[in-house]
């Protein structure tokens, strides 16, 4: 708690998990780094592609490819792929690197892939309101 800008983690989700043993399906993850890109040595937005052509290439061939975005001093990677288990999830991979201040934020929304198309007006509309 209050630690958001210092590296930690927010999760939001819409179940109603009573503990670790509950399954987490829909929601999204936000993780703020504001030291990676300076202890790498790159440009943040670099560092956040390095991060992205990462994950994919781990991922393989189920991923999308990687868009890229600008907006002002933020460019924004993004990439989705299935995560497969008890529930089979469709995951949204955000990378946003803020040139201005060396700031990274990632971004995962993961639901259930059945609901991909159903939801993806709401995973749209919290996608675009996150500012960071």
């Amino acid at each position: 708690m209050g630690k958001l800008l210092e590296g930690g983690v927010l999760i939001a989700s819409r179940e109603k998990i009573a503990s670790e043993n509950d399954s987490w399906t829909t929601g999204l993850t936000l993780t703020v780094d504001s030291n990676g890109a300076g202890e790498s040595g790159q440009p943040v937005g670099d560092y956040a592609l390095g991060l992205a052509r990462e994950a994919r290439e781990k991922i393989g061939d189920d991923a999308t490819e990687i868009s890229e975005t600008r907006h002002d001093k933020v460019r924004e990677f993004r990439l989705e792929y299935p995560l497969p288990g008890d529930v089979p999830l469709r995951v949204t991979e955000v990378l946003r690197a803020d040139e201005a201040n060396g700031v990274m934020t990632v971004i995962l929304w993961q639901a259930p892939s059945r609901e991909t198309d159903r939801i993806k007006p709401l995973r749209e509309a919290i996608l675009s309101s996150i500012r960071s």
